[in-house]
């Protein structure tokens, strides 16, 4: 093998290193992150239906108040919009299951729901006093807020604990490159030492035995088995000093 294939081969060593290292950690970053941020992006979702959960029950509350007062045409008109809204967000976040034991959560929000349903039913079908609300919806209306605020919070939780996941895996998803470019710096050295022992080792002492011949008329006499152009040099110059020595016999 010639020394520019040598050469050659070794740059291509170091090229495919440094693009393995750079191909397993983009492989390994896109995994972690597209696994991440699907969780990530499920936990928001149900965070945000939640809380139109609360937005609707709200606006289901209004609708009460608006019964309890008398103006029930108001009253169904707010009170539809707002279990409309509800339903939907519900729907959602009882397929939107990601948390271990979310479910659970999610069914205690439709066991409060159907209570505070079924209260609000009442108002609109027959008259309820101030007592009533105080003593008897209100607090319903907070049991089915609890039970969504922890819906809420267990998902919020789930967050923190993806991100931190993100954060380790990003670590993890680094060390294959890292390995990677480490042992690309040592063969970096070896391919480095190599090229002196072979290459300039040769070229150096070539060059020293033809000065040496020509200042000292020292014999040249140095070995290079390399089987590529540097030993082909090499037996140039003893060729041309052999030739030399017939020209001064000559003369």
């Amino acid at each position: 093998m010639g020394i520019k294939s040598k050469m050659l081969a070794g740059f291509i060593v170091i090229g495919l290193l440094l693009f393995l290292s750079g191909a397993i950690t983009l492989f390994e970053l896109n995994s972690m992150s597209n696994s991440v941020q699907g969780l990530l992006n499920d936990n928001l979702r149900s965070i945000e239906v939640s809380k139109q959960m609360i937005s609707a029950s709200s606006k289901i509350n209004q609708g009460v108040l608006l019964a309890i007062n008398g103006r029930l045409d108001e009253a169904k008109v707010s009170v539809n919009e707002g279990e409309m809204l509800f339903d939907k967000s519900y729907d959602i976040a009882r397929n939107n299951l990601t948390v271990e034991g979310e479910e659970r959560y999610v069914k205690a929000v439709d066991s409060c729901y159907v209570v505070f349903k079924a209260q609000v039913d009442s108002v609109l079908l027959s008259s309820r006093n101030a007592d009533w609300y105080f003593d008897s919806f209100v607090p319903q209306q907070n049991r089915l807020t609890g039970a969504i605020d922890s819906l809420i919070g267990i998902n919020q939780r789930a967050v923190y604990q993806n991100v931190d996941q993100m954060k380790t895996g990003a670590s993890r998803a680094m060390m294959p490159g890292f390995i990677a470019i480490f042992v690309g710096i040592i063969f970096v050295f070896l391919f480095n030492y190599f090229v002196n022992i072979f290459f300039i080792t040769p070229i150096v002492r070539i060059s020293q035995g033809v000065e040496s011949y020509v200042k000292h008329s020292i014999p040249f006499r140095v070995k290079v088995d390399s089987k590529d152009e540097l030993e082909r040099l090499k037996n140039s110059v003893e060729k041309l000093i052999i030739q030399n020595k017939s020209n001064k016999i000559d003369d």
